[in-house]
């Protein structure tokens, strides 16, 4: 809706990278969207290339989740933003509010914070890290 930002996407299959494409190509054709397959444990960016990033529902997926924490913030400018978001149920103990922090602890985020929706049709919990700052 900011006409200022720039919006940059990973995903492993093509098949959900072409469903992407299709939903945002004028953003695409603009140049404020950016798609391409890839791994969150291998970003095709420079360090401190963005402001914030943010993944919904799919760190369930990652072979190594502290390694894609950690590839996320190389990305990340200092001071930047990442948000993770999670369901909230059985399935997902690995990833239950303390284990998740532990997580982004371990990939050197800094103010780490669990937050969770209180919806019960849709429980979703939200941590949110900080990378550090420069001295």
């Amino acid at each position: 809706m900011n006409p200022s930002v720039k919006i940059a996407g990973i995903d492993r299959p093509e098949e959900m990278l072409r469903a992407a494409s299709s939903r945002n190509r004028d953003a695409i054709q603009t140049g404020r969207v950016e798609l391409r397959v890839g791994s969150v444990t291998d970003l095709p960016y420079v360090a401190s290339h963005f402001d914030k990033a943010f993944s919904i529902n799919c760190i369930y997926f990652w072979e190594n989740p502290v390694q894609g924490l950690k590839e996320l913030n190389r990305v990340l400018k200092p001071g930047g933003v990442l948000a993770i978001t999670v369901r909230d149920g059985n399935r997902y103990q690995a990833f239950r509010p303390k284990k998740l922090a532990n997580m982004l602890a371990h990939a050197e985020f800094v103010n780490v914070r669990v937050l969770n929706n209180g919806i019960s049709a849709h429980p979703l919990n939200c941590a949110l890290g900080l990378k550090q700052a420069s001295p």
